[in-house]
């Protein structure tokens, strides 16, 4: 469970919590700062599914006049609505850290059961399984057919791995000619590339990572490939926490490593809009950052 979860210094500043206040006074800006801490420690993720508005207004601690609470956030701009409920507002993007808590304490557990239950972990870590909920846990606990339990384990997270294997779709274009000439059946559309590995390709063939694919331009000037050979291009591979907490321990920084692994995964692995190229270059900048504060902070943006 976290403890703890990410504040902007301009959060009183922002145009957001100025309407909030203006319109509910400080008691709402305090009520929106409660709700982020209930969902710090209960919805991790930031999805309000199923909580119904007096929910959410005990949940923030609301005492101003019922039923307000909840249609402000959302006309502010600090709630979303969607088909299957209500979600803070790019919580996920602003507090990776925090968002992220639920699957640390996943991987906790499955880490200790490697003492507890060699046989069983050794099985979910060879089917892939990176983490085992607290209900999970229990059951394998408690179970006297732990081979079911971790067997149903093992199911899930392969059915949640094919729900998230996607293709990429390209459109399709025609050449528009006048209504009078007659169209000749047009020819079948190239498959279209599928993802490998989850990596996210780009209009031009490659990847989100650097890798400038079978594009037409690859090895030309001014490609997306620099003009390198293909043969010459490393492809960006996203360092494991382990990676880049050997790195900080050699550089002395005192950078979280889980926090840095956090905030890129859910940026995409973007920096600002362009892929990120370089990870210790990434480091070494929030070691930068970090020599001009007095103690070790990440602001979380609020819009």
């Amino acid at each position: 469970m976290n403890s703890d979860f990410r504040v902007s210094v301009d959060f009183f500043a922002h145009h957001k919590t100025k309407k909030l206040k203006k319109r509910l006074g400080y008691e709402g800006v305090v009520a929106l700062l409660q709700l982020w801490a209930y969902a710090a420690r209960v919805r991790p993720d930031g999805d309000l599914s199923g909580m119904e508005d007096e929910d959410i207004e005990l949940a923030a601690d609301w005492c101003g006049e019922e039923g307000t609470l909840v249609p402000t956030l959302k006309s502010v701009g600090f709630l979303d609505e969607n088909e299957g409920g209500l979600r803070l507002h790019d919580w996920q993007e602003n507090n990776a850290w925090a968002a992220a808590g639920e699957s640390r304490s996943d991987a906790s557990r499955l880490s200790r059961m490697a003492k507890v239950f060699p046989d069983e972990y050794q099985a979910l870590v060879n089917a892939g399984v990176k983490g085992v909920s607290k209900k999970d846990y229990e059951a394998i606990r408690t179970s006297s057919n732990r081979q079911s339990i971790i067997q149903g384990i093992v199911n899930s997270y392969q059915v949640g791995v094919n729900d998230t294997l996607t293709t990429v779709e390209r459109p399709l274009t025609t050449v528009e000619r006048p209504l009078t000439t007659h169209l000749s059946p047009a020819p079948a559309p190239s498959p279209a590339p599928m993802a490998i590995n989850n990596t996210p390709l780009t209009p031009h063939g490659g990847d989100a990572f650097g890798d400038a694919g079978d594009s037409l331009l690859a090895g030309q000037p001014g490609s997306p490939d620099g003009g390198k050979p293909r043969t010459q291009r490393k492809r960006f591979v996203p360092p494991t926490v382990e990676e880049v907490a050997a790195y900080c321990r050699e550089r002395d920084n005192g950078i979280d490593p889980e926090a840095f692994v956090d905030f890129y995964t859910a940026k995409g692995w973007l920096v600002g809009k362009s892929p990120m190229k370089d990870w210790r270059s990434a480091v070494r900048t929030w070691e930068h950052d970090r020599r001009s504060q007095t103690r070790q902070t990440y602001q979380m943006p609020i819009n």
